[in-house]
């Protein structure tokens, strides 16, 4: 079982749970065959809750940089995918892989955005760096896992009616022991 989203602003997001990261086992019980909406129930229902989680595993993390916001990223971007780079470039230099999806932009959940919305955030460029270089953080996986991650996001948001529960793990009460996760209700 994947997450599939987390909230901003809440305590799950605080400490670091992130979108792609596996669930391992609740309370030392394995959930891959659990479903997820069970699972929430779960979480809700319980005072105490131990996840046991593996970081991103069919994912990867790339920062690029460049010296300045004119200076090109040097790839291009078709059908969510890095279609190809150019040499000598900040793509290059962080070995982008081609074929792989962007599913995060500067940690930003770009999933379900539109294309044109994950283009221009990608032209507007990333965050300030030491010597004011200009960084962009692109949390990539292959397309095929990235396409089976978006189909389980939409089916979650269409078959879900409380607004609430539109993440795999219900984020808002989670809290962190040494990256191994407790959920206590306050």
């Amino acid at each position: 079982m994947f997450v599939a989203a987390v909230k901003q602003h809440t305590t799950a997001y605080k400490i670091g749970l992130q979108f792609g990261d596996q669930l391992l086992s609740v309370n030392d019980q394995d959930v891959a065959n659990v479903y997820p909406e069970v699972l929430m129930q779960y979480l809700q229902d319980c005072s105490s809750v131990s996840l046991n989680l593996c970081e991103q595993p069919l994912s990867r993390v790339f920062i690029l940089k460049r010296d300045t916001s004119r200076t090109p990223w040097g790839f291009a971007f078709k059908n969510r995918c890095v279609a190809s780079f150019k040499p000598d470039t900040p793509a290059e230099r962080a070995e982008l892989p081609v074929g792989w999806g962007i599913v995060c932009l500067n940690g930003e959940n770009v999933l379900m955005k539109p294309a044109k919305d994950v283009v221009k955030l990608i032209s507007e460029g990333g965050y300030t760096g030491i010597n004011n270089s200009c960084l962009l953080e692109m949390t990539m996986m292959p397309k095929e896992a990235m396409l089976e991650f978006k189909i389980m996001l939409t089916s979650l948001i269409e078959d879900t009616v409380n607004p609430h529960e539109r993440v795999l793990l219900d984020a808002n009460a989670l809290t962190s022991t040494n990256r191994g996760l407790e959920h206590g209700t306050s």
